[in-house]
């Protein structure tokens, strides 16, 4: 019952066990998935489009190099008294991917530059990563 519960919630598939397995109680193991594996598995299954982008290699980029100054979704935040933008609204949004793609390899405009810290390919999936943010404004 549980088991059917999860698997229509998360669309998780499990293994047709035979009824008498399921009727014969619950020895260690079961307990042992029951109460680590299978929550292990659910909430692993059931997180946001968002948090999986963040454990794509471009999202460990952002996580790592522009969420201090940018914020988590992208929105811009205040630091040691200096404004810095959102990546969701104005300049961002409107210019191409090329002068992005200057902008985190150069730096300039308060913005320290990336180019010695990330390899251009890395740039070019932060450029996508970033274009991803900007089309989830409601985050």
């Amino acid at each position: 019952m549980i088991r059917d519960s999860f698997s229509s919630a998360c669309g998780l598939v499990f293994e047709n066990e035979p009824e008498e397995t399921l009727n014969r109680g619950v020895n260690s193991i079961q307990l042992l998935k029951l109460t680590v594996i299978l929550p292990t598995l659910v909430l692993g299954s059931c997180t946001s489009s968002r948090d999986d982008g963040e454990r794509s290699p471009a999202g460990q980029l952002f996580v790592k190099h522009c969420v201090a100054c940018h914020g988590r979704n992208g929105e811009g935040k205040q630091v040691s008294g200096q404004v810095i933008p959102s990546l969701k609204t104005g300049r961002a949004t409107t210019d191409s991917d090329d002068v992005m793609r200057r902008q985190i390899e150069r730096g300039g405009k308060g913005m320290p530059p990336f180019d010695y810290q990330i390899t251009p390919e890395q740039v070019n999936a932060l450029v996508l990563y970033i274009r991803q943010v900007q089309k989830h404004k409601g985050d």
